[in-house]
């Protein structure tokens, strides 16, 4: 059974959020800037998403659970997990351009910069999600063999 996946999603099939962007911006959606869209094309452009995933072995010790070797202590993530045997461990990136993007707006404007971190955050949120449907979606079944996915 292969427990390693990577791969690349392109920009473009990144959607923008607006919910999980006025939650960032702790704003209402109807408050939004009129345009975002503008920003989120233009953000869209330093976009090199990418994303690898593990599926490791859970373990739960008293308060703890252990992923990989690594001991979280979190009721929450107990509570999330139990039942399982198996999970994944999941890491996304919108790739190194971000950064410098980032950069060059915290030098223009706070206001920018802060609505320029918001919607990279939200587009990253977004990525955590396709990746996710990507990785159980029937066909995908085989790939994580043991686990309980819902249909």
């Amino acid at each position: 059974m292969n427990n390693f996946f990577y791969g690349e999603i392109n920009a473009n099939d990144i959607p923008l959020d607006v919910s999980e962007l006025s939650l960032r911006l702790m704003t209402k959606k109807q408050s939004l800037p009129e345009n975002i869209n503008d920003y989120e094309g233009i953000l869209k452009q330093s976009i090199n998403a990418k994303y690898t995933a593990k599926i490791v072995d859970i373990v739960f010790i008293n308060d703890s659970v252990i992923l990989e070797g690594v001991t979280i202590k979190s009721n929450s993530l107990i509570k999330n997990l139990k039942g399982c045997s198996k999970g994944i461990i999941l890491c996304v990136t919108l790739g190194n351009l971000v950064d410098k993007t980032l950069n060059k707006y915290s030098l223009k404007s706070t206001y920018e910069h802060f609505l320029v971190d918001a919607i990279y955050s939200s587009l990253c949120e977004s990525l955590c999600d396709l990746v996710d449907k990507k990785l159980t979606k029937k066909e995908s079944k085989a790939m994580v063999e043991g686990f309980n996915i819902p249909e």
